[in-house]
């Protein structure tokens, strides 16, 4: 049976298997159901509607391989009984070989720092002791984190409020949740990060490329260097600047006008070249609306859709002053850094006529002599700027943080994808003038959409997410998206128009969710949360962020800091992959790329999209193992190799940090994806089976053929 988690295979139960232990990660990757366990069965109907179906119905129940059956867990049976390791800690010698392989783990994770991470980093470090050592008791676990909590700041008691074994508790309960939760939003194709812990660089879900919008940005994505997620943002922008009638309702009217800002490094995140590849998908559009290039003034955003204004002539007719019919207007603020310097400015119109615009109002300046007025306004927003540029704007007195500007905007980390240094035109791609005529055709059959409601099913998905769409976050980061459930209903509106629907159905909603996710994790990654990084550190990161290069010293703030609260404070930044350190110099962001003359990174450096794996997945996201195959299936030239006794990845695309971490913490399973040249070699080792280099990636969903062969590799395998 197929699920959206992977297979479920059955096999014919026999009674001496009534002593077989439901257990995880079997071989590293594989999950066992016996007595006592359960799975969501054949017939089962999901609240989605879904029905779960057997992929072959009409195929017989096998026997269980007897390579399998050798390996399943038993009741009561006695475990090989290894030379004991000693461990020496403050307070005892560990003489248990589980205590000191935790402990061994445990010595490669940073301390936890109150105020600082402190709290997610021992409920995540917990979570993966209960999986990796699923048959070790509390007792056994405690002692092994022993001391590695002493480390923190401060230590946290073994037992009582707040305490060691409470994080434990929710551990146990959340990793056994996540395995007999079938029913699940994941069923639905939703994914949604719901922990509070700071993020990474955000990763985007091959979700967000679905429907027509993602296949055009699929077809272009292999020959350009602009960052895939920026191309889609600035397609569905455009795309919802065309349609000014439909309307969907949440609370208020909402329409299809969207502001989305593209964050990222000058000239480097390829920000324009993004932009440009949207509007040449949209080169055959008929009717497109008109563009405007910056803007300095409300009064000058107004005027590109100002009301058609008649005069009165001494002959008693009526002439036509100025104004137009047609209230679309795109404005391409490419230079948004000056367009927020601007803003600052005492008497500026401009935030309020943009706060009015998003929203739809009738957008209206007064002045002697003079009277702008445009109703019905239709204004769509894309803006590109550097993270400096938002760092002085946000930071500055009287930022617009708080009064709405700043929440009407997507706010999305971009980056250059790939390094094409001759890139082929666009018209030479393969299907792309094809792709143009269907994104036409498209555009051109939805335009008389008006009213657009949502089905049952959607509905309950976006009420489902409603909680954590509206939930409390901190300083920065709350400011930026707190306008998280309207984002996702007006994205949804986009994709079901450009669909020619009027109804708003579950592929919609689900669509917009991770295109959401990603939203919402670039403005975490951009704009930080104060309740990980202390003010401290947000104070560093922005003094780092403005003047580059400097040694530790020129960063400390005025007032009273200790060396030991500047140190702390660099050091979580560092951690948290804000900074990096180069030649005891400091510099924003997380590569560590090789120096120019200057010492500063260098543009055409490569290491940026390095693979290198950490010792430990130490406070960072990670993808689950299902995840990082999924990934491998999906990217044909992505291959694991060996070096040094560590496996990594190469690619020629930059790999995202989860998929990075995942590799460091299933270092056994994915050796079996690496095999000599010529050859196919296999030894057994503790942890499944490790075969050697250039393995060719397993076909999406080739499970049988995945199972054949790895069944083969095992009988074949030396004593």
């Amino acid at each position: 049976m197929s699920t959206s988690k992977g297979r479920h295979l059955y096999f014919r139960y026999r009674d001496d298997y009534a002593d077989v232990k439901n257990c995880q990660s079997l071989f590293g990757c594989v999950d066992i159901r016996c007595d006592g366990g359960y799975v969501v069965a054949p017939g089962s109907r999901h609240k989605s509607g879904h029905v779960y179906e057997f992929i072959d119905e009409d195929e017989p129940i096998s026997d269980l391989p007897a390579w399998i059956e050798d390996e399943l867990p038993r009741r009561g049976a006695t475990k090989t009984k290894t030379k004991p390791v000693n461990v020496s800690t403050d307070s005892y010698t560990i003489e248990d070989d589980t205590v000191a392989r935790i402990a061994s783990y445990c010595r490669k994770i940073p301390p936890g720092i109150k105020g600082q991470g402190r709290r997610i980093k021992t409920f995540r470090l917990f979570c993966y002791l209960v999986e990796a050592f699923s048959d070790a008791t509390d007792e056994q676990i405690l002692r092994g984190v022993d001391a590695w909590n002493k480390t923190c700041q401060p230590p946290r008691s073994i037992t009582g409020y707040k305490s060691l074994q409470t994080k434990l508790d929710e551990a146990r309960e959340h990793v056994e949740s996540q395995r007999d939760d079938d029913d699940s939003d994941d069923d639905l194709g939703v994914v949604i990060e719901h922990d509070d812990d700071m993020a990474s660089k955000p990763v985007a879900d091959p979700l967000m490329f679905s429907g027509i919008l993602g296949d055009a940005v699929k077809l272009v994505e292999p020959h350009t260097e602009a960052d895939p997620v920026a191309i889609l943002i600035s397609l569905i922008t455009l795309v919802g600047s065309y349609f000014d009638k439909p309307t969907v309702y949440g609370g208020q009217p909402h329409h299809a006008n969207l502001f989305s800002c593209i964050v990222g490094a000058s000239s480097r995140a390829r920000k324009g070249t993004s932009l440009y590849v949207a509007k040449q998908l949209l080169s055959s559009v008929v009717g497109k609306p008109p563009t405007l290039s910056g803007i300095g003034s409300g009064e000058g955003l107004i005027d590109a859709i100002r009301d058609i204004e008649t005069k009165a002539k001494n002959d008693g007719t009526f002439v036509v002053v100025d104004g137009t019919d047609d209230k679309r207007v795109i404005v391409e603020a490419t230079e948004f850094g000056t367009i927020l310097k601007v803003i600052k400015r005492d008497g500026c119109t401009l935030s309020p006529v943009i706060r009015d615009a998003w929203d739809g109002k009738t957008l209206r300046i007064t002045t002697k002599g003079s009277k702008l007025v445009a109703t019905d306004p239709h204004v769509s927003i894309i803006a590109h700027v550097t993270t400096k540029e938002l760092n002085n704007f946000f930071n500055a007195k009287g930022d617009e943080s708080s009064n709405g500007f700043a929440n009407r905007f997507l706010w999305v980390f971009s980056e250059r994808s790939k390094r094409l240094p001759l890139a082929p035109p666009l018209e030479s791609i393969d299907g792309f003038e094809a792709m143009k005529g269907r994104l036409a055709d498209a555009i051109a059959k939805s335009e008389s959409i008006g009213s657009v409601t949502m089905t049952e099913d959607a509905k309950r998905i976006y009420q489902s997410q409603y909680d954590h769409l509206t939930r409390s976050r901190n300083g920065l980061y709350e400011s930026v998206t707190t306008r998280a459930e309207a984002m996702v209903l007006r994205i949804a509106l986009i994709l079901a128009v450009v669909d020619g629907s009027t109804t708003i159905d579950t592929r919609h909603i689900t669509h917009s969710l991770t295109i959401w996710s990603y939203c919402d994790q670039s403005a975490r990654y951009i704009f930080g949360d104060d309740d990980d990084e202390s003010r401290l550190a947000i104070d560093i990161l922005n003094r780092i962020t403005n003047k580059p290069g400097l040694t530790k010293s020129k960063y400390r703030p005025n007032g009273k800091v200790s060396a030991n609260d500047l140190n702390i404070a660099i050091e979580y930044l560092i951690e948290m992959n804000r900074i990096y350190e180069r030649d005891g110099r400091f510099y924003p962001g997380s590569c560590h790329v090789a120096s120019g003359k200057s010492g500063e990174p260098t543009d055409d450096d490569e290491s940026c999209h390095s693979a290198t794996l950490p010792p430990a997945t130490e406070d960072k996201t990670v993808a689950t193992l299902s995840e990082l195959l999924d990934y491998r299936n999906t990217h044909p030239d992505l291959r694991f190799v060996r070096g040094d006794g560590v496996i990594s990845l190469e690619s020629t695309e930059p790999i995202p940090e989860p998929i990075t971490l995942a590799v460091a913490a299933n270092q056994g399973v994915v050796s079996s994806f690496v095999q000599p040249e010529g050859k196919h070699h296999a030894v057994r080792m503790s942890g499944g089976i490790v075969i050697g280099s250039n393995a060719k990636p397993i076909a999406s969903m080739d499970y049988d053929t995945f199972f054949d062969k790895l069944n083969e590799m095992y009988r074949n395998a030396p004593d």
